[in-house]
């Protein structure tokens, strides 16, 4: 069995689809390979085809699809696992030729168009409809479906759709022991924008710095509606330290020295049904999360929570929670080991990794 993975999109360093899944299928004994835009620029990796990156958008849609696709039929799998949504309409390609396919719905597609400011804001809406139903027809074409929360699921009922989780990975840092100290460092992973909080975050830090010193460090690029001069002068007197795009170890090296990790996405509904995979990163470090109350994340934690849901919208609201973990460190530690313990027992990798499996197994 050789599963080829393909994005257009993605970086072909993604934790998810090449270390968790490529890597992971690889030593698992099945034959697995990626095919991707090298980008940022790598020399060869193991079970990667990597393409020069197009120059734009433009040419990643009309030229760069095709390419790619035409790359992962050279290497003649017998699935082909596609994990972007401009790659679906390649589907009936792949199965003239014999080759089961198979979708992976990392996000809601119809509702993430809404919020794309490269699209005319009155274009968007019909756009997302088309696209809605676009999407179920599809999903029917295809081998099989794959999602990544209960609620994207439900949204995608219609094609049974298995659920695999984008829970972090044990193997990757097997000894993830936080340094407690009495250093107040806040910690975001993954690109920041403002519909991610970036305003909100660096105001509720400038408040606190008023107080006494903090850090905040932003492990991840800034998306092009986001600058960083002007987030750093809604943070005075605190000073961001902007990392940008960082390699797995620097972002364990990151975690490992944070008393409280950020999640404040704003209440847009391709945030409200999705897991951001920051939370569970700073739970596996035994990290406390201020976090938006996103609907997936309020059903999943229940009554028992590994931090403080705030009002991603209120400075104040996000202030206070803040510092009330920097004032109560044995709580915060507390909840911070809580969050640790769920990665341990439950919300990990390794749980969903043997679904994937089974599933390739059945279609063939």
């Amino acid at each position: 069995m050789k599963i080829c993975h393909i994005t257009s999109v993605h970086q072909a360093t993604d934790t998810k689809i090449y270390t968790k899944v490529v890597l992971g299928l690889h030593k698992a004994g099945v034959e697995s390979i990626l095919v991707a835009q090298n980008k940022p620029f790598q020399e060869a990796q193991p079970n990667t085809l990597l393409l020069a990156p197009p120059s734009g958008r433009l040419e990643r849609l009309c030229f760069f699809r095709r390419k790619v696709a035409l790359v992962a039929l050279d290497a003649k799998p017998d699935i082909v696992h596609l994990h972007d949504p401009e790659m679906f309409t390649y589907v009936r390609f792949f199965q003239k030729k014999g080759i089961k396919v198979v979708l992976d719905w990392h996000e809601h597609f119809a509702s993430q168009i809404l919020t794309k400011h490269w699209i005319p804001r009155t274009l968007r809406r019909p756009i997302s409809a088309i696209a809605n139903y676009w999407c179920k027809r599809v999903c029917k074409q295809s081998d099989a479906t794959i999602t990544v929360t209960p609620q994207l699921a439900t949204y995608l009922s219609f094609a049974n759709p298995v659920l695999i989780r984008n829970y972090p990975s044990l193997r990757e840092f097997p000894e993830c022991i936080p340094e407690y100290n009495n250093r107040k460092n806040l910690v975001y992973v993954g690109m920041l924008s403002p519909q991610r909080g970036s305003r909100e975050m660096a105001q509720a830090v400038s408040n606190i710095a008023h107080r006494s010193p903090i850090t905040l460090t932003v492990a991840g690029p800034l998306d092009v509606e986001e600058n960083a001069d002007e987030m750093n002068r809604l943070a005075e007197p605190a000073l961001i330290d902007f990392q940008g795009l960082v390699n797995r170890d620097q972002v364990g090296e990151v975690l490992r020295s944070a008393n409280i990790g950020l999640c404040l996405f704003k209440d847009i509904r391709n945030h409200q049904i999705a897991y951001p995979t920051k939370i569970f990163e700073y739970m596996m470090w035994g990290i406390p999360v201020v976090m938006s109350p996103l609907d997936s994340l309020v059903d999943l934690f229940d009554d028992e929570v590994p931090g403080i849901f705030v009002d991603p919208n209120n400075v104040d609201e996000i202030t206070n929670a803040i510092q009330w973990l920097l004032d109560n460190p044995k709580d915060a530690e507390k909840m911070g080991l809580f969050g640790q313990k769920l990665i341990n027992e439950k919300f990990n990798w390794e749980h969903d990794f043997a679904s994937l499996i089974d599933l390739y197994e059945n279609i063939i």
